[in-house]
């Protein structure tokens, strides 16, 4: 793909753009590190800039400067665009989704599970529309967990597709969401600082009667060629047709998983 990419013409050339929070705080700290400019920060921002060097490999102690910055952020913004030039849009988005990671980690520990994913898709949809404003007009294509694709709440829960698909966003109607279904296949869980396979099975049983190879079959829900789509097709979604959810279907049938890297 890097290969592909740098074959293209400018105007032609894939962007690649991150809009989740911050799943691990460290490296986010260290990353912000590479941002910085070789000369020494303006006095008003220098105790939070030169906080960023103190971390080292601590996610605790990353999410408190995470939030130490974004509030400094919020406070001296002027100070911090013209200290880090054109580097200011990308360090302000990373310190406001690690704040943001503090936020929903914070209130999953506490057993707030829905708390955790409002947060998070909100987030999400936050961060797509600075890089919309910023980046041209274009298509954009994103890999994303099955919940975030849901064009409709969930558990009383706004998703990032929900997000995009409401009133006031640039991309309402634009939105086209494709659910991976699986059958009979083996998930990699991460255990005990190692791994272990499980069983991941996440469509109804109705889709054995539809699905008589393994080869992969994507199903337009709202056209034709599926049967019935009124139904209750997947096992996350709590209630109503699923077709309110998602527009197609992959179903991928005894799939396994590859081997871990190692260090991970």
């Amino acid at each position: 793909m890097y290969s592909y990419n740098n074959s293209l013409s400018e105007s032609d050339k894939l962007v690649c753009v991150g809009i989740d929070i911050e799943h691990q705080p460290a490296f986010a700290i260290s990353y912000l590190q590479t941002l910085l400019p070789a000369q020494t920060p303006p006095e008003k921002i220098r105790m939070e800039i030169q906080s960023i060097a103190s971390v080292s490999g601590d996610n605790t102690k990353a999410f408190e400067i995470g939030k130490i910055l974004f509030a400094s952020i919020e406070s001296y913004t002027n100070t911090y665009q013209q200290y880090l030039g054109e580097k200011f849009f990308e360090f302000r988005l990373i310190v406001k989704s690690l704040d943001a990671s503090r936020r929903a980690y914070g209130s999953r520990s506490t057993g707030r599970r829905n708390s955790y994913s409002k947060i998070r898709d909100r987030t999400m949809y936050e961060n797509f529309i600075e890089f919309y404003k910023k980046l041209e007009t274009g298509l954009y294509w994103g890999h994303f967990g099955n919940a975030h694709i849901l064009h409709k709440d969930n558990e009383n829960v706004k998703m990032f597709a929900a997000y995009l698909e409401q009133d006031n966003s640039p991309v309402a109607n634009q939105v086209l969401s494709i659910f991976f279904a699986y059958l009979d296949c083996t998930a990699m869980i991460r255990s005990n600082g190692g791994y272990r396979t499980a069983p991941s099975t996440n469509v109804k049983s109705y889709f054995y009667d539809l699905q008589q190879t393994d080869e992969p079959v994507l199903f337009k829900l709202k056209g034709e060629d599926f049967p019935d789509y009124s139904r209750q097709l997947v096992e996350s979604i709590q209630s109503g047709s699923s077709t309110e959810y998602f527009d197609y279907l992959l179903l991928i049938k005894n799939a396994t998983p590859t081997e871990p890297l190692g260090g991970w």
